[in-house]
């Protein structure tokens, strides 16, 4: 199979399109030919060498987020079968090839049908980004229905997926973002309040969003540049998720 490799550490010049020998399918695996993948900070860090020890040997095939068609099923995969159109958090880290390759291999237990209304470019953006804002929201702060949450950074990869997840979970949502154009588009994704941080304080946010109260959950997904406003929003006994700081990267 055709794939895209690093051979070692530096920026994308690095990339060499090589043949590599298709991987072996497992009996809870799925084969898939993929048509999309994209790219989140971890592949580009990986890639100029900040994080060697995800990269694995080389050489390294990166991109855990892909959407493809099932080509292929493992004897113990149900649930499953051949020209289903799925999508992926798969592979591309510490050793496991990604989705930059004609052919990834993965645990179906990683791997959705993609919904219909949905291409192959769009359902590959997802996977990553809506997994960190659902261990976020869901997993560690819980939302639930009235919860005042305010998502830092709300147009950015996990953010925009994070205010819709928090508008769907009955949550009040506000979201700072850099620009009258990106509150715009928060607030067409569902957010209830949108604010330009360059102008508007976390003190006028909180009188604004919660009538002095403070926000129940704060999500800060641009990290240290925005915790301590994220200190400031947060009610007394509130939760502040700090994305550089969770397990899912």
């Amino acid at each position: 199979m055709k794939a895209w490799v690093i051979e070692d550490f530096g920026g994308p010049d690095q990339f060499r399109l090589k043949d590599l020998p298709e991987p072996a399918l497992g009996p809870a695996d799925l084969r898939i030919a993929v048509h999309a993948t994209s790219v989140n900070p971890v592949d580009y860090k990986i890639r100029r060498g900040d994080v060697p020890m995800l990269a694995g040997p080389f050489p390294v095939v990166l991109h855990p987020d892909s959407a493809g068609v099932v080509t292929g099923c493992g004897a113990d995969v149900t649930g499953f079968q051949p020209g289903d159109r799925v999508y992926a958090f798969a592979g591309g880290l510490a050793g496991q090839a990604g989705g930059l390759a004609e052919t990834l291999v993965a645990d179906a237990r990683v791997a959705a049908k993609m919904p219909d209304r949905l291409g192959f470019a769009e359902a590959a953006a997802l996977p990553l980004v809506s997994v960190t804002a659902w261990y976020g929201l869901v997993d560690q702060a819980r939302v639930t229905p009235g919860d005042q949450v305010l998502i830092q950074g709300g147009t950015g990869g996990v953010g925009h997926i994070a205010v819709q997840l928090a508008k769907t979970l009955g949550a009040t949502v506000s979201a700072t973002c850099g620009s009258d154009e990106k509150c715009a588009v928060a607030r067409s994704l569902g957010a209830d309040f949108a604010f330009n941080y360059k102008r508007a304080t976390p003190e006028a946010m909180v009188a604004e969003a919660t009538g002095g109260r403070g926000f129940d959950v704060v999500f800060n997904t641009p990290g240290l540049p925005a915790i301590d406003a994220s200190v400031v929003c947060a009610r007394f006994g509130g939760t502040i998720l700090d994305i550089e700081r969770t397990p899912s990267l």
